[in-house]
This record gives structure tokens, C-alpha cells and sequence, in this order.
């Protein structure tokens, strides 16, 4: 039986404002009752205990999960033949300290992989590299639920290669594709980056992905965040990738009039065990902070549908169910744009004021 005081505090809790935009964006792609239940009861299942505790009025601890500092973010991806939505959050633990969010990153960890639908195994192989020495003043790990049209829910993780501090960050993402299998594919990709063309470019790795599960399609995703970037330096590093078409990078950003700064971009590379370069290379152009507002936002993510030829009408539809005062609110918080193959528009839960500053 729950008490008044616990009704309380669930009903301002991070998993209270995320369910029920969670159930928004379910809604708006037309998906049934029973689909957003079952996306809920998960949320809120793995974000136990602290996805009930009542927000903080003050944030002790800023996530990187989302722009607002709460260790939930929702996002919604959208390609040619598939809709996604997913829920990335970053494990909390007993009390948000940074060992109890060191322990709590191992221990969901280890408690999704004994779901079926779950594979640890490329995490296992390079698990050690990514476990700090003493606990970190930022994330070990996030992770992320993605569902897809009528799918079962599939799972990610988003390892720290700062984890032993920024300058060795090369050396750890250097040896966990070694171990996976994709040495290759990031020796393309530092190849590139220490070309002229990107020598004044501050490139900063922000996190390595894997998908967690047992697949031929399964990926791996490195994320780098270029501070001063210039849309034609993104397009020479988006060269690396196989399936890059030249010239479409800088065209989105100058057609989207992308600000760049104070908050700089972000490129995520696909890699696949099927290419011998990077598949895709995905450009994250920020929101918030950079544009004055979420109308300003919403006016860039439109004019991105356009120019890759997607419908903009189901994000459009979710967006307006999501974002209620667009002229004073900020949840948009990057939208990433991968060729005209996918768009995917990321926003926080607006549980916290946005910081309309870098960093």
C-alpha cells in the first residue's frame, strides 16, 4: 500500500515527468495503449530505486544523460520505413554519489544482460577499460531502451572513454576495437582527423556505444564533440564514412543556418562488422543552448525533414504534444542528421532550468 508521502513523491519524481512524456510521443506515432503500458512499466522498472525519488529542487549532480542535468532523456528517431522511440538514462544507485553511480552503472549493466533479448558479450570484452580507478566526478555509463514500430525493446550502452582522464581517452577507444574486431575502422577515422583540413579542430571523444545484443547488424558508435567547428570541417570528417555523400554536411548546416557554438556539434560513426570503414557518420547539430528557444528549434528540425525528404508531420505531431510553451521553453536538445538516411531529434525532460551557457 503506498502512502500519502510516497503518492507525493512519485508524483514529482524523474520517472513521473518522463513516463508521461514518454506516453506522448507513443501516442503521437499512433501506438496502442497497451504498447505505451509496456514502454512505461519498463522505464520505470529499470530505473529503480531512484526513478521515483522526488526531483531535487537543486541539482547536486549535473548527468550528462540530457541537457538539463536529470539522468533521463527521451529522444525519437525517424527513417524511410521505421519510426524509434528510446529512453536513455544514466543509473543513479542509493544516493547519486559518484561510487554509488559507479556500482549502479556495473550493476543494471549485469542485471539487463539476464533479459533474453539481452547479449553482454562485446560488452565483457572491453568492460575492464572503461571501470575508473576511483569513481568519477561524471558518468560511467548510460544506457538507452530503444522500440521500434512494434518491436521488442532492444538495449545500448554509452561507455566513458575519459574514464581514466582525457588524455588517455585515444589509447582506451584504441584498445576496445582491437578487441572488437574494429581497429581498422578507427584508424580511418584518426587518419582523418589528423589531416590539415581538421588540424585546428578541437576533437574531444564523448562516448563509445554498443548495442547489446547478439546480432549480425549489432554496432558499435563512437561519438566525438568538436569544439570550433565550422560546417566544412564537419564535412571533411564525415568523409570517412562509407556511405557519406560529399558535400551534404556542410549543405545541412549552412541551409539550417546551424549554430555551432557555444555548445559544439557532435559526430557519432557507425561501424558494422560488415564495412571496412565507418558505415554512416551521424552530425548532431545543438539546440539548446545555441537557439534563443524551443520555436526556433522546432523551425530547424522541420527544415531538416525537408532537405532529407522525410515526412515531418509525425515529428511535427510529437513535438507539439511535447513541447506546450515553445517561445520560453528549451527541452530540444541536439537533432542529429544522418544523410537522408535518418533524423533523430533528442530532448530532455525539462525537470531542471537548462543551463543557457557552454559548459
Amino acid at each position: 500500500m503506498t502512502g500519502a508521502g510516497d503518492a507525493r513523491t512519485e508524483e514529482h519524481s524523474y520517472v513521473a515527468v518522463a513516463e508521461h512524456k514518454l506516453a506522448r510521443m507513443f501516442g503521437a506515432v499512433g501506438a496502442s495503449r497497451d504498447r505505451i503500458d509496456e514502454a512505461t512499466a519498463l522505464l520505470r522498472d529499470v530505473t529503480r530505486p531512484w526513478g521515483t525519488r522526488t526531483v531535487p529542487r537543486r541539482l547536486s549532480y549535473f548527468s550528462a544523460a540530457s541537457n538539463d542535468g536529470a539522468p533521463i532523456e527521451l529522444s525519437m528517431g525517424w527513417q524511410r520505413d521505421r519510426t524509434e522511440v528510446r529512453a536513455t538514462f544514466e543509473p543513479m544507485g542509493a544516493d547519486g554519489s559518484p561510487a554509488e553511480r559507479l556500482r549502479a552503472a556495473t550493476e543494471v549493466t549485469e542485471a539487463l544482460g539476464r533479459r533474453p533479448e539481452v547479449s553482454l558479450t562485446r560488452y565483457h570484452r572491453i568492460a575492464d577499460l572503461f571501470i575508473p580507478p576511483t569513481p568519477l566526478t561524471t558518468f560511467t555509463a548510460i544506457h538507452s531502451m530503444v522500440w521500434q514500430d512494434e518491436r521488442a525493446p532492444w538495449f545500448k550502452i554509452y561507455l566513458n572513454p575519459q574514464a581514466h582522464g582525457r588524455d588517455r581517452a585515444d589509447e582506451v577507444v584504441r584498445e576496445a576495437l582491437h578487441r572488437l574486431g574494429f581497429t581498422e575502422q578507427w584508424e580511418l577515422v584518426r587518419q582523418r582527423l589528423a589531416e590539415p583540413e581538421l588540424s585546428e579542430l578541437d576533437s574531444e571523444l564523448v562516448y563509445v556505444a554498443l548495442d547489446l545484443r547478439d546480432t549480425d547488424d549489432a554496432r558499435v558508435k563512437l561519438y566525438l564533440r568538436h569544439a570550433g567547428a565550422v560546417p566544412e570541417q564537419l564535412e571533411h570528417l564525415a568523409g570517412a564514412a562509407e556511405e557519406h555523400v560529399a558535400g551534404e554536411v556542410a549543405d545541412v548546416c549552412r541551409k539550417l543556418s546551424a549554430k555551432l557554438a557555444p555548445k559544439p556539434p557532435i559526430t557519432t560513426f557507425t561501424l558494422v562488422s560488415s564495412a571496412a570503414r565507418p558505415q554512416r557518420c551521424t552530425v548532431n547539430l545543438p539546440i539548446s543552448p545555441n537557439m534563443d528557444n524551443d520555436a526556433e528549434g522546432c523551425r530547424a528540425v522541420t527544415e531538416a525533414f525537408r532537405l532529407t525528404g522525410l515526412d515531418p508531420a509525425p515529428c511535427e505531431r510529437a513535438l507539439a504534444a511535447l513541447i506546450t510553451d515553445p517561445e520560453h521553453s528549451h527541452m530540444l536538445n541536439y537533432v542529429g542528421v544522418t544523410g537522408q538516411h535518418r533524423l533523430t531529434v533528442f530532448l530532455s525532460l525539462e525537470a531542471h532550468p537548462v543551463p543557457m551557457t557552454w559548459p
